[in-house]
């Protein structure tokens, strides 16, 4: 018999399902250190401080901040515990009790999404100082060293010593000019950081004075300086001298000697005079160099090795308390002359070789010459003994007879370079004052004359 069969399949179908779900990234990374910034080096405020600061966090973000502040370095007193301040980025504390001298460190931490905290930032610290500096030294004028009175081209330089300040130092200075004690002050500059100032163009015969003050790191002014003692303006050189030598000549080799009328300045005064010896001219060969003499108005300088023939001149210049040089003055030479002792001749001739004059006042004509080339001086005499003060040789001469008539004689000696005198010269004159009288013998006195 013929039968069925049921044949039962058993099929497995695998399905693959996608299933999106949302994932969590996890933040393990904190917030970047806080930089931050407070007011500067120095705060002259006691009672708060103000810093502002920066952090990051690009995963979760910034949620807060906190603050503190330490005294005197990032490890010291806390004065101020961790203090929040959301995710404000800045902080003004008040109320504090800041002390003097001594710095001040605000520090921040940051906090992330992932409640993760920052490492802690400080700020560089800031110092309270409420104290102005001290006063400067008395400013000088003219060097660090030396305080000058007087100046001769009105620029120079002030000095003066620093001012102190213990907390925030010294960090600049300001200088102001009074002119002529006029009560007005003017700032030169408010803003030096060193202890000198140049000034100029100032003005000739103007008294200058100056004070200073210092401003400390923290911005405070101090006291001014003591008022300086001034300087004065002198711009015009003291007046020259005249020098006057031994004459013409010398028989000298070691030494000469000059003197020379005392030099003035009415604004800062003389404060001494200088001598140089030239030879041959004004403006030659220099034997000895400039000399200070003070105030004397005489040399005699020895030691020298002149030579004979050659002339020396003597220059002198003065020296004012504003050190400008008056113009130099020169005496007008002396030659050395040694070894000659042959006097000069000469030749005296009076009213040109007149034999009569009725005046006593003659016009003398002269003539000298000497083996050295060089006749210096004359003199003269109506008596042969007694001698006019010697004078420069010339040709010619104004002279006065003795008083009477009769016949004259005048005298004349003359001087060479090395000192000798010639033996008298002279000549004669009849000197007649006298008018001629008349007398009348006819007709005899009392006579008539009658017409013819």
């Amino acid at each position: 018999m013929a039968g069925r069969m049921r044949v039962v399949c058993a099929c497995v179908v695998t399905v693959n399902l996608l299933v999106s779900l949302p994932v969590w990234a996890a933040d393990i990374t904190p917030p970047t250190t806080p930089v931050v910034t407070d007011d500067g080096t120095y705060t002259t405020v006691t009672t708060s401080l103000h810093a502002t600061w920066t952090s990051s966090d690009a995963e979760s973000g910034i949620v807060e901040y906190q603050y503190l502040i330490r005294q005197d370095s990032t490890t010291g007193t806390i004065i101020v515990g961790w203090t929040s301040t959301g995710t404000t980025a800045s902080v003004t504390r008040t109320g504090l009790s800041l002390l003097q001298g001594k710095l001040y460190y605000v520090q921040v931490k940051a906090k992330n999404g992932a409640a993760l905290w920052s490492a802690v930032g400080s700020s560089n610290g800031i110092r309270v100082d409420t104290t102005a500096p001290g006063a400067p030294g008395l400013p000088k004028e003219g060097s660090s060293s030396t305080d000058y009175d007087y100046d001769g081209d009105g620029a120079y330089t002030i000095y003066w010593s620093a001012a102190s300040d213990a907390e925030s130092q010294i960090s600049v200075y300001e200088v102001q000019e009074q002119v002529n004690a006029s009560g007005t002050w003017t700032t030169l500059t408010s803003n030096r950081a060193g202890r000198s100032y140049l000034v100029s163009g100032r003005l000739d015969r103007s008294r200058y004075t100056y004070r200073v003050r210092a401003k400390n790191g923290a911005g405070l002014w101090g006291t001014w300086s003591s008022v300086s003692d001034g300087i004065l303006i002198d711009k015009t050189a003291p007046s020259p001298v005249t020098v006057t030598d031994d004459g013409a000549t010398t028989a000298s080799t070691t030494q000469l000697h000059a003197r020379w009328t005392a030099s003035s300045d009415a604004e800062s005064g003389v404060l001494s005079h200088w001598y140089l010896i030239r030879q041959d001219s004004p403006s030659g060969t220099i034997i000895v160099n400039w000399i200070n003499m003070g105030l004397a108005t005489e040399v005699t300088h020895t030691g020298l090795s002149l030579t004979s023939g050659k002339t020396y001149y003597i220059g002198v210049r003065a020296l004012n308390q504003a050190l400008l040089y008056s113009a130099t003055a020169y005496s007008d030479g002396i030659i050395v002359s040694i070894g000659d002792t042959t006097p000069p001749t000469g030749t005296i001739t009076i009213n040109n070789g007149a034999a009569q004059t009725n005046t006593t006042s003659v016009t003398l004509t002269l003539s000298a010459t000497d083996n050295s080339g060089t006749v210096s001086q004359m003199q003269f005499s109506n008596n042969g003994t007694t001698y006019s003060t010697a004078e420069a040789y010339a040709t010619s001469k104004t002279w006065t007879l003795a008083s009477g008539d009769g016949t004259k004689t005048v005298y004349a000696k003359f001087k060479d370079a090395a000192g000798n005198w010639s033996t008298a010269a002279s000549d004669t004159i009849a000197l007649d004052t006298t008018p001629p009288s008349l007398s009348i013998t006819s007709p005899a006195a009392g006579s008539i004359l009658g017409a013819q």
